[in-house]
């Protein structure tokens, strides 16, 4: 550390310190220090805690949870934890531990495991087991009596027998008395109620004597002695079995002062208490330190942020940030672009639509009147038109400041390219234009602004079909076509002042995919095409992405192709290791986010869009992951099929303002 401070801890000591952290707070925080720490700090496996625990099958009255999955809170996506092997059923989640099992009814192995350290103690087998409960965390505890295992057993169709195990028990004990009659709950005291209470739910601090604990009558006078309306910084978490209480200090994703409910059903509800008033400190900063900022202060920093992770963790910091920082009008970005027409190989996007990436909610955007047709989603800006054949009005829209810049008409516009982005190049910028001549070929058309005063034609086009995607890097154009035709233009070199880019290379690239890469991966004898090709720059670097039927070994495979002029092509060196980003691929734009800065998408993989058929149509998105080699399958829903006005929305491309739209840029 010798002149370095902090920045220059060595990375294994800081994967050691962060994994003791036990907090997504804390972990967040973790990763702002630096970069470097950010490197060697794990990502937590979902973006949020706590979990549903969902069983496979009805709930009962009585039994154990079974077969099993954990979701996040609202269902939409699911936590993959790799549990010890052979142990599917769940019959208790105490403390941060799954309670496994072997079997439902007799099971010959029940163990505790904890998945962040993986540890695993087995407890002696209890047939019919229901729910086990521990008195305090194996790991953790400080009491000199140490810590105990409870488990219920079903006894009959709706009764339940208690039974206790310490470490060092030979089996478990049989309770003296029967504790619990159905299925053991909280021992906090919240009642829940039906719809036409005032409340649907109640807390109270409870009062028992040592008497009313043992007495099991039916009149048990219950001492209610004071009823709980603010919680303060927690929330209690209450279904089938442990009910807790969590910080949201600790845990951001969820709301201070509410009672989280599983209806044991998968009806997830959330209720918040009335809480008294809460009021802000004052703007002045005497002695209150950061949490005093002034507000006006907050929404200007606030607007400047460039990713969801960075206002999540401003959000975070204390109420007043809360309140002070805008909400992004959608959970994550990117988008999917979808049309209301359907896909094929020629031919605009049209009148479009946006949605996140897995189609069930759709984002709503303010986009200039008059322009309801999509011809390109470049660098975070949105192409539109105000007409699909003949385009009076053609106009590039940036959604996050409203930036409007007019484009000249082009007649049967199919696409729109931008070389960098106008308002943060530090050069000169250029749009690329794509135009439909007849049914299947284009033609390119390039324009500067302050320079052309029209559209000015290429002289030369090679990739005659719609092109799949357009690269820019070091001051050169890369194109591929549906046909797999690749063309290179050097921006730079013109005949003239006023002349177009000259074409500098092209070549027919679907021999050496189709056949020549298929044979070397797959065998002489299986020769089986491949789906699509797409030029795309990531961290500097130009790479092709092959994209292959379900007969190849791998969904896709990543290339640093040779492009010497000259020469033949050559795919160059294989790239299965994209660190932190991830590409994103379908019609037009191409393009590579880091999921550092998206925290709504995965590392190291290919996030597709099959933009080019509509027949038998399945996935909405396609996600390959390169490490794992394995392909998940957003499906197409079938609210996207049967809209009875029969527009229907095609998932063409992808969309990626520059930074979070936020709620009150779009009410203005």
């Amino acid at each position: 550390m010798v002149g370095g401070g902090w920045s220059c801890i060595p990375g294994d000591l800081l994967r050691q310190v962060s994994s003791l952290l036990t907090s997504e707070h804390d972990l967040l925080r973790f990763r702002q220090v630096c970069t470097h720490w950010c490197a060697f700090t794990p990502l937590p496996i979902a973006p949020c805690r706590p979990w549903v625990v969902a069983r496979r099958a009805m709930p009962i009255i009585v039994g154990p949870l079974g077969d099993f999955s954990l979701w996040l809170p609202r269902g939409l996506q699911r936590v993959h934890v790799a549990g010890p092997p052979d142990l599917p059923y769940c019959c208790g989640k105490p403390r941060g531990w799954l309670a496994l099992a072997d079997d439902e009814q007799s099971p010959t192995r029940i163990v505790l495991w904890e998945p962040r350290s993986g540890t695993e103690i087995p407890l002696p087998c209890l047939s019919r087991v229901v729910q086990i409960f521990l008195s305090d965390d194996p790991l953790t505890t400080s009491s000199k009596l140490g810590w105990m295992a409870v488990a219920t057993r079903v006894k009959n169709e709706i009764c339940q027998n208690v039974f206790f195990w310490r470490p060092g028990d030979a089996a478990w004990s049989s309770a003296d008395e029967v504790l619990a009659w159905e299925r053991l709950h909280s021992l906090l005291v919240v009642v829940l109620f039906n719809p036409r209470h005032p409340s649907f739910v109640e807390v109270y601090k409870p009062e028992l004597t040592p008497a009313q604990c043992m007495d099991l009558t039916p009149d048990l006078s219950l001492g209610l002695r004071e009823r709980v309306t603010d919680l303060g910084g927690y929330s209690l978490f209450l279904g089938h079995g442990d009910g807790f209480a969590l910080s949201a200090q600790d845990f951001p994703a969820i709301k201070r002062n509410c009672v989280y409910y599983a209806v044991h059903f998968l009806n997830f509800q959330e209720y918040k208490l009335k809480a008294a008033p809460f009021t802000f400190p004052s703007p002045a900063m005497t002695g209150g330190g950061w949490s005093s900022l002034p507000i006006d202060l907050l929404k200007v920093v606030s607007v400047r942020l460039t990713s969801e992770c960075d206002l999540i963790h401003m959000r975070q910091v204390c109420t007043l940030w809360r309140a002070s920082t805008s909400v992004p009008v959608a959970p994550c970005r990117p988008w999917v672009v979808a049309s209301r027409s359907k896909a094929m190989r020629a031919g605009l996007l049209g009148e479009y639509s946006l949605w996140v990436p897995r189609g069930h909610e759709r984002v709503q955007l303010t986009s200039p009147p008059g322009l309801p047709y999509c011809c390109g989603t470049p660098r975070g800006w949105l192409a539109l038109a105000d007409d699909e054949q003949t385009p009076r009005r053609l106009v590039l829209w940036e959604p996050c400041s409203g930036t409007e810049i007019q484009l000249p008409p082009l007649a049967r516009v199919v696409q729109v390219f931008l070389s960098a982005d106008p308002l943060t190049s530090s050069s000169s910028w250029m749009t690329v234009a794509t135009q439909l001549r007849n049914e299947r070929d284009h033609h390119i058309f390039f324009w500067r602004p302050g320079v052309d005063a029209a559209w000015v034609a290429a002289a030369e086009v090679y990739t005659g079909e719609r092109l799949h995607s357009v690269a820019f890097l070091g001051g050169k154009m890369y194109c591929v076509d549906f046909a797999k035709r690749f063309a290179v233009y050097d921006l730079n070199l013109r005949t003239t002042a006023s002349s177009p880019p000259v074409l500098v290379q092209r070549m027919y690239a679907a021999p050496l995919l189709n056949y020549l890469l298929c044979s070397l991966r797959c065998g002489s004898n299986k020769v089986h095409g491949t789906r699509a090709a797409h030029f795309v720059t990531c961290n500097g670097e130009l790479l092709l992405v092959v994209l292959f039927y379900d007969r190849h070994p791998s969904f896709a495979e990543i290339y640093k192709p040779d492009l010497t002029p000259g020469r033949q092509l050559e795919l160059g060196e294989r790239v299965t290791d994209l660190g932190d980003f991830s590409l994103f691929l379908g019609r037009g734009d191409a393009f590579a986010l880091s999921a550092q800065e998206f925290p709504g998408i995965k590392r190291n993989c290919v996030y597709y869009v099959v933009h080019y058929i509509n027949i038998d149509r399945k996935h909405w998105v396609v996600v390959f992951d390169l490490e794992s080699n394995v392909l998940e399958e957003f499906p197409f829903l079938q609210a996207h099929k049967e809209d009875p006005t029969k527009e229907l929305n095609w998932p063409c491309s992808w969309f990626c303002p520059d930074r979070p739209v936020l709620l009150n840029e779009q009410r203005a």
